[in-house]
């Protein structure tokens, strides 16, 4: 959400934003309208912190927009048109970006390759690009947890039942995963809120700890997992 509240820009002895507030909401759209030197780009730059307001405030989510976590995830903006190319449609400038995005992903594949290490897959190439950052960053993460608990089950009298138990594991977090994202869309639906489990606000601190609590409830349940994989059958 972005809040506009009593903002006012003043340059010399002429005033570009005269006290204005308005929010801009979730889930609407908002037209910010006004003829030639209304001050519309103005504020536009004072939400993005690049003009410091003479008085008043300018919030993104409730902290002006430098003080961000993720700025670059928290808001876009494109302020002047005249950056975007006059003779390249939309259309092609979505294929030179995927064209870029290529001759890189393909000289990585080939210089991995020539070096005898690895390939590159192109399932998560491809997952890694058209999906969203929270759903493909757990991917390497349970590749590298897999990893080292198949190390481990292969070193057990059983290696076969340790295995299949660390499949259970892993499907059940992804089935669990995936009732989870409906359960949360009906308690987004219900609430009108876009954060109704946070449990604190957003602040720098916030990430890491969630990160920790993340790791240490994974390293909780595969500990567990190991103690039952590694008695014997009866």
């Amino acid at each position: 959400m972005i809040e506009i509240l009593n903002l006012t820009k003043v340059y010399g002895d002429k005033t570009a934003v005269d006290d204005i507030s308005f929010d801009v909401r979730p889930g609407f759209v908002t037209g910010f309208l006004g003829p030639n030197g209304a001050g519309k780009s103005t504020t536009m730059r004072m939400v993005l912190g690049l003009d410091r307001p003479t008085s008043g405030r300018a919030l993104v989510n409730g902290r002006p927009y430098v003080d961000a976590v993720a700025p670059m995830a928290t808001l876009g903006a494109l302020l002047d048109a005249k950056a975007v190319d006059k003779a390249r449609s939309a259309r092609n400038h979505l294929l030179a970006i995927g064209a870029s995005i290529g001759v890189v992903v393909i000289a990585i594949d080939e210089t991995l390759g020539r070096a005898g290490k690895l390939r590159l897959p192109p399932l998560a190439v491809g997952m890694g690009i058209y999906l969203p950052m929270a759903l493909t960053l757990l991917i390497p993460v349970g590749a590298v947890v897999g990893h080292f608990y198949n190390r481990w089950a292969l070193r057990q009298a059983n290696p076969e039942f340790a295995e299949r138990m660390g499949v259970l594991m892993a499907t059940g977090f992804i089935v669990g995963e995936s009732l989870f994202g409906v359960a949360f869309a009906g308690i987004v639906a219900g609430t009108d809120s876009d954060a109704p489990l946070a449990l604190v606000g957003e602040s720098h601190w916030a990430v890491p700890l969630a990160v920790l609590i993340f790791a240490g409830v994974i390293a909780g349940l595969y500990a567990r997992l190991r103690g039952w994989a590694s008695r014997p059958l009866s």
